[in-house]
């Protein structure tokens, strides 16, 4: 039997379901899991991470599996370190141990928190610090997925899908005349959700166990970003007041994020993506009227 289907581990999130439409749209057999009984369908099987046996994500003719379903939010992880890695970590390497013994090839998105932000534009290379628990997480199913022989890993810094929670706020924020206290210090290198998906689509050439990284080239300061959504907005003096950070020992805010990806445009033949401002700009321009 010819084995060419993708199956999307983790199909309800905005990167998974796009990344799902990206392959349906070049006609490539997909199946993207869902955790939405009304979402069900011929492409769209059902699946809990937390609850069901992998014994259901073999469907005949499986090639590829890309393992992105789990709790990828910081804060949760945070506040529920034991739920939260019961699924990021335990779940998700038992489900991955299925699909590999089965002979299935594995991509593993993770995050650029594997670090501690002390530094700009790490390697794929240096050694892992993370300081919150996200990022204990996703560097703990690395090192797994790793020594059991298993999976390309894709490191993404933050993916600006077409809803920006914190520039909506933003925005209304301005124009209801209230001032902006974004914090000092904090940065962002980000990606739009096209560059991740195809990032993602070329880490199918990646070997087993190799660590490819996409990164906007430069950390740029969330006070500059508030500045752009002010002239994007029209406004002339918007009230933009940086404020000192909280302290975070949970590692929330690291004052950088960015990461080294000129191996990774050789290893994927992905060209490096412009800087963080023209980024930023494009997903105004884009998506905040």
């Amino acid at each position: 039997m010819r084995r060419d289907r993708i199956l999307i581990l983790g199909g309800d999130g905005v990167l998974g379901s796009a990344l799902a439409a990206a392959f349906a749209a070049r006609g490539i057999p997909v199946l993207a899991t869902t955790r939405r009984p009304d979402r069900v369908g011929d492409d769209r099987p059902f699946f809990d991470l937390g609850r069901d046996s992998p014994d259901c994500l073999l469907p005949p003719g499986l090639r590829l599996a890309y393992l992105m379903a789990g709790n990828a939010s910081v804060e949760a992880c945070a506040k529920d370190p034991s739920g939260t890695r019961s699924l990021n970590v335990e779940a998700i390497l038992k489900a991955a141990s299925h699909l590999r013994r089965a002979g299935v090839r594995l991509v593993y998105p993770s995050t650029s928190r594997v670090f501690d932000g002390a530094r700009p534009r790490m390697s794929a290379e240096d050694r892992t610090h993370p300081i919150s628990e996200y990022g204990r997480q996703r560097a703990e199913v690395e090192e797994r997925l790793g020594q059991a022989g298993g999976a390309a890993i894709l490191r993404l810094t933050k993916v600006l899908g077409p809803r920006w929670g914190l520039m909506e706020d933003w925005r209304d924020r301005l124009l209801g005349g209230q001032p902006l206290h974004p914090m000092r210090g904090a940065t962002i290198a980000p990606v739009l959700l096209r560059h991740a998906v195809d990032a993602l689509m070329r880490a199918d050439a990646l070997d087993e166990g190799e660590i490819a990284q996409l990164s906007a080239p430069d950390d740029l300061a969330m006070s500059e970003v508030a500045s752009l959504l002010a002239r994007h907005l029209g406004l002339a003096n918007p009230g933009i007041h940086p404020q000192e950070p909280p302290l975070d020992p949970q590692g929330l805010f690291p004052p950088y994020s960015s990461l080294d990806m000129g191996a990774t445009a050789r290893k994927i033949g992905m060209a490096p993506l412009p800087p963080s401002r023209a980024i930023v700009q494009e997903w105004l321009e884009t998506h905040l009227a």
